[in-house]
């Protein structure tokens, strides 16, 4: 009888082991039909004091992205998971984050902006890092519709270099198309 009650313990530690790993584990992505990776640029890069600008990865500013994602159907709720991958320069892999799973209502809308993207990114230190690119992935059984609007302010240092003045602001808006 000990034996049999040394195994069923056993057989119980594991089956509740085996739970946790598979929670633990992130989730599987959707049986996409449809993916859109959607460029990114959020922060404010890294300058040194009389730095030209031409050496440097981006011009010195301030930048910011927003990805608008709409449910187009009229009656159907669409599954999506999102994730966020960094863009490093030197052909650099950067960090991946684990999928997010949420569902959108019909014809309801939302917003990805740097903030969200950081926090899609938790796991990856991106709360750390002021200036960050990369790709959004969403990936989805339906079609959605994806347009990302993205702004910049340049930013002029003054002759001491310990300050900025003046500057010009731009405005992009890019439609996303799926890749199927």
């Amino acid at each position: 009888m000990k034996n049999v009650t040394c195994v069923g313990i056993v057989a119980v530690a594991l089956l509740v082991a085996a739970q946790v790993t598979s929670a633990q584990e992130p989730a599987a992505p959707l049986q996409a039909q449809s993916r859109y990776a959607v460029k990114f640029i959020c922060g404010t890069p890294p300058h040194s004091a009389g730095d030209p600008d031409e050496t440097q990865p981006v011009v010195r500013g301030s930048y910011a992205t927003a990805i608008n994602v709409h449910n187009p159907s009229l009656d159907s709720s669409i599954a999506f998971a999102k994730k966020v991958v960094i863009a490093l320069p030197g052909q650099q892999p950067g960090p991946v984050s684990t999928f997010v799973r949420a569902q959108l209502a019909p014809n309801h809308a939302f917003e990805i902006d740097c903030g969200d993207i950081r926090t899609i990114g938790d796991k990856t230190n991106l709360e750390t890092d002021p200036f960050l690119k990369g790709f959004v992935v969403i990936m989805t059984p339906e079609v959605l519709d994806v347009t990302a609007v993205y702004t910049a302010r340049t930013r002029i240092p003054n002759a001491a270099g310990t300050d900025f003045v003046g500057g010009s602001s731009m405005i992009e808006v890019e439609v996303i198309q799926p890749v199927r």
